[in-house]
């Protein structure tokens, strides 16, 4: 009995170290954070994440969810964290891939944005927009550091 026991355990500690360190595969955390270094002023972003099966080259996603997200830097948390899931898809898929569109605009009338499509790793995805640079509409003559910061696990 305790070989039996010891075997079971042994495999079962095996089986553990085995999976995966990363999340669900149906199921992906979304944070959207907002940040400006200038008490005064205010960054607003929005995102709209589609959480896909796969990216092929003749469509951006064959089966997708889409998820959206807003923060505000003046709000408390300046952040927000949301579950997409696509266990509401029929039928529900493994995430491998994701498409985004993020938008920043803050309260001097600046705007920014960004759209990745990435294949996802179990290391998640983040990137982060700010202000468009283009001297000729850019209102922000600060030094102040503003972002929209997106992340995918």
């Amino acid at each position: 009995m305790n070989k039996i026991l010891t075997g079971f355990l042994c495999v079962l500690g095996l089986a553990i170290t085995c999976m995966p360190a990363y999340a669900n595969p149906t199921d992906k955390k979304i944070t959207l954070d907002c940040s400006s270094s200038e008490a005064g002023e205010v960054v607003y972003g929005d995102a709209t994440v589609t959480l896909c099966d796969e990216l092929t080259s003749t469509s951006p996603c064959v089966e997708s969810v889409t998820c959206q997200v807003t923060c505000e830097s003046d709000a408390v948390p300046p952040s927000q964290t949301i579950s997409c899931s696509t266990d509401t898809a029929n039928p529900p898929f493994k995430v491998h891939a994701m498409t985004a569109q993020i938008n920043f605009r803050d309260s001097e009338g600046n705007t920014g944005g960004s759209a990745p499509s990435v294949t996802l790793t179990g290391k998640g995805f983040f990137t982060a927009v700010g202000p468009d640079s283009d001297p000729q509409t850019e209102t922000d003559t600060d030094s102040d550091t503003e972002t929209v910061s997106l992340t995918v696990k």
